[in-house]
């Protein structure tokens, strides 16, 4: 067919022509760049693939150039922190020096003049010493993050410990106190068993009658005293030693007590004080009577009488030396004198080495019956740090408590610490505590109570801290039907057929209640992390609750149930008093608190304080540079594991890199002997299609001979 109109052969050709035109323009483009990729037409997905991996790529450059300084910045430290133990050994050496006796006090002051402007250089190098800007070894750069990767929380941490004067050196400073306590006559003492109690991982032995030559022997084993020596046998291991408290004992609140004419018969560890009679006038009449009468005694008792001048507190009796105070005899308080109880002080724990001190247990020992024993609770405490933790409390069930029952209500004259009265807690510092039960008052919880210690922290330098409620039991039993259990206030079914059904009923509902459940031992222990209080009722025993030894409501209704209240620490950086207000010694007691004075340093001293000018002086020197030094070792050590550890990363984050490059290059980057291939082919398709396309316009010319 022979037509002019539409010339198909031309329009082949033309088309061939303009795709390997378009081909060839991509080859050429390709060629010029070294991308296969040069938009989003040519690959939207790759690059979309590739845009991720270019991020990636970038991200890790800059994490390497973070660890790179972060090496840098533990290079200066560790620098820093050699020249430090340069300067405390030219200061032990001096301290030797000082110590013999061939030097004369003219030659020691002259050496505390050198050791004076080498603790000045200590503190120069310690707050001068910086890596763009931060201050590396003044205690304020002990958490530094360091971003070593490519997304959020790729992060390492590092730290430096200071090495101001001020903080290295001996620190034997009080970490942990014991609870002392006072006992009535048909109570039972707790001696510490032996492997029991486990410091630091080392087990202590029995506290023995035979360490207290001081107290009376029934009680002997159960002393501060005995305590202190039990675990001083392992000191060496643990790196802890204990030390007995004065065991104070305060009176009774004589102010309720009208003044009237009464003989007291009275003996104090098992010396028979001389009888004598109160005033009808006034009750400081009574007292004054009372301590002189006791205070003729004391060489024999051990034990010092003070008139507190108060109605309030009455009469407080102090043994110095820790040992218990034994009190026998009746109409006591008309002279503001402590019941008959035996008193057992409290003893502190010291860190020889400057390590925090953990207090555990051994396996199938309960915490209660550790804590019970030793008076102590179990955790870890930082060694630099006074810590008190209170007695654990417990409110019966009752349909109907009156507020006087309850265990401890803390008002604004209940305590007061390092002379600042505390005020009363409030209902609303406690929103997790059910207290719907009558046994469970918002004011008596030990988030309620840290709630108004820490209103006065400013004031008393003490913080409190309400502590995870725990309830651990000895056993479980079986039992042949479940039961009905209202936990802080949640009713709901306890599988009692096996332990882990129990365990698995209660954590159902820890959402709802605030308490979780696990097997401890052969028994269940249920937390309230946050130290709410824990109220409990059951229509079955504590045994198939997995909570044998404890005593719980016997009913599952929530006015019912038993309510245990949690312990409160106090920490403080110094030293601190415990008294009672002008509620009186009871109340405080109530709420766990006892009167006393709690950490403080014993022997310690910090290179800041080193002198000397003294053979006392250098020797006492010599222990404080020893631990400094050992600090430089430590802190030296971690640097070097840190830098390694910044080398790894580096290494690991180039691996990455190369790794992502070559990725993203086989997506991105052109093949250059594929592509210059296909150019060619696109040159010749075109050359080709040219020649074709003027083939076919000269083609239609043959209508023309149609035409003649």
């Amino acid at each position: 067919m022979s037509v002019i109109n539409t010339n198909t052969k031309a329009l082949v050709a033309q088309e061939s022509m303009r795709s390997s035109n378009l081909n060839l323009s991509n080859a050429m483009e390709r060629l010029s760049t070294g991308k296969k990729i040069n938009s989003a037409k040519d690959d939207a997905a790759g690059l979309a693939i590739t845009n991720r991996m270019t991020a990636q790529i970038r991200g890790i450059a800059k994490a390497t150039q973070n660890t790179n300084d972060a090496i840098s910045m533990t290079q200066t430290a560790e620098g820093a922190i050699s020249n430090v133990g340069d300067v405390l050994q030219r200061m032990r050496e001096l301290a030797v020096q000082a110590g013999s006796g061939t030097m004369n006090d003219t030659d020691r002051s002259s050496m505390q003049l050198e050791v004076s402007q080498l603790k000045m250089q200590i503190d120069e190098i310690a707050t001068k010493t910086n890596h763009n800007n931060i201050k590396l070894l003044d205690g304020s750069s002990q958490n530094v993050v360091i971003q070593t990767g490519t997304n959020a929380g790729d992060t390492m941490k590092v730290g430096f410990a200071s090495m101001q004067t001020k903080d290295i050196g001996v620190g034997s400073r009080a970490s942990l106190s014991s609870v002392g306590g006072a006992y009535t006559a048909n109570t039972t003492l707790d001696s510490i068993s032996a492997g029991a109690l486990l410091i630091n991982g080392v087990s202590v032995g029995a506290s023995l009658a035979s360490d207290d030559s001081s107290s009376p022997a029934t009680a002997a084993a159960a002393s501060a005293i005995a305590k202190a020596a039990a675990i001083n046998k392992v000191s060496d291991l643990s790196g802890v030693y204990a030390k007995a408290g004065p065991t104070t004992v305060s009176g009774a609140n004589s102010q309720a007590v009208e003044a009237a004419a009464s003989t007291i018969a009275m003996t104090i560890n098992g010396v028979t004080i001389d009888s004598f009679s109160t005033s009808t006038i006034s009750t400081g009449l009574s007292r004054q009577t009372a301590v002189n009468a006791i205070n003729a005694k004391s060489a024999l008792t051990g034990v010092v009488a003070t008139d507190t001048q108060n109605d309030d507190t009455g009469v407080t009796l102090t043994a110095a030396d820790g040992r218990n105070i034994v009190i026998t005899g009746t109409t006591t308080n008309q002279a503001g004198l402590a019941d008959a109880s035996t008193n057992v002080g409290s003893y502190s724990l010291y860190t020889l080495d400057g390590r925090d001190i953990n207090v555990s247990m051994k396996d199938g020992v309960t915490g209660n019956d550790v804590e019970a024993q030793s008076g102590l609770r179990t955790g870890t405490y930082k060694a630099d740090q006074a810590i008190f933790t209170t007695m654990k409390r417990t409110n019966p069930a009752a349909a109907t408590a009156p507020t006087s029952a309850l265990q401890g209500l803390m008002n604004g004259n209940s305590m007061i610490i390092n002379g600042v009265a505390i005020g009363q807690a409030n209902s609303n510092d406690d929103t997790a505590s059910n207290t719907g039960p009558l046994s469970s008052v918002a004011k008596t919880t030990a988030i309620a109570i840290a709630a108004a210690i820490n209103r006065k922290s400013d004031m008393t330098g003490v913080k409190a801290t309400a502590a995870p409620n725990v309830l651990r039991g000895e056993g479980f039993t079986a039992a042949a039907s479940n039961a009905q259990v209202m936990l802080n206030g949640v009713s709901f079914t306890l599988n009692t057929q096996t332990r882990d059904g129990a365990v698995d009923s209660y954590n159902q509902y820890s959402g709802q209640t605030g308490v979780t459940a696990r097997a401890v031992g052969d028994g269940i222990e249920l937390t309230a992390a946050d130290g709410r209080n824990i109220n409990i009722g059951a229509s079955a025993g504590s045994a198939a609750l997995g909570l044998t030894g404890l005593t719980i409501g016997t009913s599952d209704t929530s006015a019912l149930s038993v309510t245990f209240i949690s312990t409160v620490t106090l920490s403080s950086d110094n030293a601190f008093k415990i008294e009672a207000g002008s509620n009186g010694i009871t109340n405080l007691e109530k709420l766990g608190f006892r009167q006393g004075t709690y950490g403080g340093a014993d022997n310690g001293m910090k290179v800041n304080q080193i002198d000397i000018s003294t053979v006392t002086g250098a020797n006492q020197a010599l222990a404080a540079i020893d631990s400094a030094l050992n600090t430089v070792s430590a802190a030296q050590a971690k640097s070097g594991a840190i830098s390694n550890r910044l080398d790894v990363v580096v290494s690991n984050l180039a691996e990455s890199s190369q790794n992502m490059q070559a990725s993203r290059s086989r997506i991105m980057d052109t093949d250059y002997a594929s592509e210059t291939t296909n150019m060619a082919k696109q040159q010749i398709i075109q050359q080709a299609a040219t020649a074709m396309l003027a083939q076919a316009n000269q083609s239609s010319q043959g209508v023309l001979s149609l035409l003649k």
